[in-house]
């Protein structure tokens, strides 16, 4: 299959009548493949905007193999446009690095807005450690973001897990304290608010709860809205664009199936 998936790199450059896409394979069986097609290289070097803000997000087991999709879009007037797309045969920190590493080697120097290999100024992802550590590494100039849907997705998740023993009548309340902190207009309304629920009686009968929130407020600036009003955002607060490219790619070129190789 390795032997099958260079020879469709090499096909698909000699297509494009350029570098358009690289492939490594490592000793302990894993392999990365970045691509760069030609659209996508013209949106990155004709576009500020990708240099501004990315959005990334993956798809895992689309294929019979269990390889990850990475897509990464920018924002336009027009909506979302791909910069580049990674596949991955793990979600590990190390080999996200060497996906990313090796997406690099496809920029030119006016790729993302004439920032090329320093990346964009601003991140969007969901929260996804191994991801994260990864752009941090490759990218270090970058400010990651969180998609704020998914912040509130995850908080929606804890509240409904039985094993933090929250009960029915109480899910919303908290919830909407976590709604209410993400959406302060300023700091201090946001330090108001968080205070507010800490102290709330209601809090205090479920200190894993509690706990949540200090974590959750210590990384406030991955999050809530009023910290980023100094941060071109372009108006862009979730990850949701390239969650669309992701069902693109698992509806349409995938048919929800595992029939596919990566070749």
């Amino acid at each position: 299959m390795i032997t099958s998936l260079k020879d469709a790199v090499e096909q698909y450059n000699v297509e494009c009548s350029e570098t358009c896409a690289l492939m490594e394979n490592f000793e302990d069986g894993n392999f990365v493949i970045v691509i760069a097609s030609p659209l996508m290289k013209r949106i990155s070097s004709g576009l500020d905007e990708s240099g501004e803000i990315l959005f990334i997000d993956a798809s895992g087991n689309v294929d019979r193999y269990g390889c990850k999709i990475f897509l990464i879009y920018t924002n336009s007037c027009a909506g979302g446009l791909p910069v580049g797309t990674l596949i991955l045969t793990s979600e590990s920190t190390s080999i996200i690095s060497r996906g990313l590493k090796l997406w690099t080697n496809l920029f030119s120097s006016s790729a993302l807005g004439g920032r090329s290999k320093r990346g964009p100024k601003v991140f969007m992802t969901n929260d996804s450690k191994a991801e994260r550590n990864a752009l941090n590494e490759i990218f270090p100039e970058a400010t990651l973001l969180l998609c704020i849907f998914h912040v509130l997705q995850a908080t929606w998740r804890y509240l409904w897990d039985s094993n933090h023993g929250i009960i029915l009548q109480h899910r919303q309340t908290l919830y909407n304290e976590i709604k209410n902190m993400m959406y302060s207009k300023s700091n201090e309304e946001l330090e108001s608010l968080y205070t507010k629920v800490i102290q709330n009686t209601l809090t205090k009968k479920y200190p894993k709860f509690e706990s949540y929130v200090l974590n959750l407020y210590k990384r406030r600036h991955e999050w809530a809205l009023c910290l980023r009003k100094s941060i071109i955002t372009r108006g862009q607060n979730t990850n949701n664009i390239s969650e669309a490219g992701v069902k693109i790619v698992k509806d349409t070129i995938l048919d929800r199936t595992k029939a596919y190789s990566p070749v």
